[in-house]
């Protein structure tokens, strides 16, 4: 059973707030102005032995920490932050629970009692005992190349952060994972060699913040989480390898001009959908024969009936993704090429910016798939043409729409529920012969909707509350009498 700090007397002595369990201090937290605190050894006889989560957070007057014999344990966040702190002892007896440092921009040395079967300084870097874990790299440490020590095997959160002269940095062979904020803040930070290395992920907000210009993720690395590299200012090119299996949405916030080049033909299995809202440029099987690029700046028309036409894409195997309506003409006919490549997918949400002025849109034969909500809430939407190649519609794809008749093409095999949900003007929607699947109500408040079916009866998967209200249907119809 956990302990009830709320039912434990909490003391402030003007210096420490502090309790007191089994005989044994709790440190909680330093209530002092003083720039230099010397951790007690005991309080009124009782000896000081944990240091709790927090003890030091965010404090922006201490300097020096010094923390004598006989304390046990350094819990998560004990020394983190702490925008002055330039020096700290630690005694032979002192462990860790969690990750104690961590963004202590002015961190010039780090001490430990050489008798120390738990910890040891290294070259003024802080390891555990056997120089498996990687703790605490100081900030101000003033080389500007470092090589991890071949035992280490894990280095662990924020263990480089705020390295203001760090330049280069070699991996040992035993890291497969580069862990939360490794390297955040490391401005200067440039290159990482990863010869040897056996990594396979990099963490969120690893290199944010960091100098790099270009980089290479080597081969064997499935996963780069968010913010990995946020926030770096001069980067313009990264290199993924044909082994990333997963890419998280703002994995690169704030990075203007970036070239992301890959060493596959398509996205990996579990990259999220929106890696790339940025519309950066692309380019797929980097460094081959087949190289192509794909993305960047989005080519604008100017529409016939006034203002422009222009999208965000992305390319998935030689295909482009509709991602995102970003012109400003109310009439839109969607091409079936975007740099030579076919049309074939309109993203969830693509033509929300438009809600308020899109009357009509033409979409080309070359399109296969639009995904849920693709002209949600498009109040003005009219009219709707379909391509022949349409074969599937996502959930509420045309809810809130102002549409009043539709056809939708044969070739068409799935609908999702809600497609035309809270459309009061449809009065008629043809259903065509090819579709065997309905997911759920097809609309709810279409008052005069009359269906009109060209198959004899409905499809083998059509949900039994596709027609929930009850509106007349016909069967057999042939959609040019419509």
């Amino acid at each position: 059973m956990g302990i009830n700090l709320n039912l434990i007397e909490h003391i402030n002595n003007g210096t420490w707030l502090y309790f007191v369990l089994d005989g044994v201090v709790h440190l909680e937290k330093y209530t002092a102005s003083d720039a230099v605190a010397n951790v007690p050894a005991d309080i009124g006889g009782i000896p000081v032995k944990f240091l709790e989560e927090g003890l030091f957070l965010e404090n922006s007057i201490v300097q020096e920490i010094n923390v004598p014999e006989g304390v046990y344990e350094a819990k998560t966040n004990a020394f983190c932050k702490c925008e002055n702190l330039k020096k700290i002892s630690l005694p032979a007896t002192i462990d860790f629970n969690g990750i104690p440092f961590g963004r202590n921009p002015k961190l010039e040395t780090i001490t430990v009692n050489p008798e120390s079967k738990h910890l040891k300084v290294v070259d003024g870097v802080l390891y555990n005992d056997d120089m498996t874990f990687l703790y605490a790299y100081p900030a101000q440490k003033a080389d500007k190349s470092f090589t991890i020590p071949a035992s280490v095997e894990s280095v662990r959160d924020y263990a480089f952060s705020c390295a203001a002269n760090l330049e280069e940095v070699t991996l040992s062979e035993k890291i497969t994972q580069l862990k939360y904020a490794n390297f955040f803040q490391c401005s200067a930070l440039k290159k990482v060699n990863f010869t040897g290395s056996n990594l396979n992920k990099i963490g969120s907000w690893c290199f944010a913040e960091t100098g790099f210009e270009e980089i290479e993720i080597p081969s064997g690395v499935r996963s780069v989480d968010a913010n990995a590299f946020t926030d770096c200012k001069n980067l313009k090119s990264i290199i993924f390898p044909n082994t990333l299996n997963q890419l998280m949405e703002d994995w690169a916030k704030n990075v203007a001009d970036l070239t992301v080049n890959v060493r596959m033909a398509t996205k990996g299995k579990m990259w999220q959908a929106d890696w790339n809202k940025e519309n950066r440029k692309i380019v797929w099987n980097f460094g081959t024969e087949a190289a192509v690029e794909a993305g960047g700046p989005a080519e604008v028309i100017t529409a016939p009936g006034g203002g422009t036409i222009s999208f965000d894409t992305e390319e998935d195997g030689g295909e482009v993704i509709i991602k995102k309506y970003t012109g400003t003409a109310p009439v839109v006919e969607i091409p079936a090429e975007i740099g030579g490549k076919p049309v074939t997918q309109i993203y969830s949400k693509a033509f929300v910016p438009a809600k308020d002025f899109l009357t009509e849109v033409k979409i080309a034969n070359s399109v296969k798939k639009i995904d849920n909500t693709a002209f949600e809430d498009c109040k003005k939407l009219a009219k709707v043409t379909f391509g022949t190649d349409l074969q599937q519609l996502g959930k509420s794809v045309f809810y809130g729409t102002a549409l009043e008749t539709v056809i939708l093409p044969e070739g068409l095999t799935s609908m999702q529920a809600n497609c035309f949900c809270d459309c009061p003007n449809l009065t008629k929607l043809y259903l065509p012969k090819t579709l065997r699947s309905i997911g759920g109500a097809v609309e709810d408040k279409s008052a005069n909707l009359h269906f009109y079916c060209g198959g004899e009866k409905k499809g083998p998967v059509w949900n039994p509350s596709w027609n929930q209200n009850e509106r007349p249907v016909d069967w057999n119809v042939d959609p040019a009498t419509l």
